[in-house]
């Protein structure tokens, strides 16, 4: 039985992971151009606390200049900080929230 519960939940992680990583092509393309912008965002995404300043004009700059949703700027983010877990995927797109875009 509890065998049973461990496989579903590695069989909604595996494919959460696929989801994240293989439904986004558009944003995986682009991350490339405005990575620079969330590079200081990367420490807020692995231990939270208060995203730093830098951190928040980043994604005001991502936002404004190529209007791209919290979902892309999540994925983008788990690209560059490579270690991915499903906890930092909800840090990383909650952080708009965090920096006071609305979007």
């Amino acid at each position: 039985m509890a065998s049973s519960s461990v496989l579903k939940v590695v069989c909604v992680v595996v494919l959460f992971m696929a989801a994240l990583f293989f439904g986004g092509a558009k944003a995986s393309l682009q991350c490339h151009q405005y990575a620079d912008d969330l590079r200081p965002c990367i420490p807020y995404v692995q231990n939270s606390g208060v995203p730093a300043e830098m951190c928040c004009n980043g994604i005001r700059t991502v936002y404004t200049k190529y209007q791209i949703t919290r979902i892309d700027i999540a994925r983008c983010l788990l690209t560059l900080n490579g270690e991915v877990t499903s906890g930092d995927y909800h840090v990383a797109l909650g952080l708009p929230d965090r920096c006071g875009v609305v979007g």
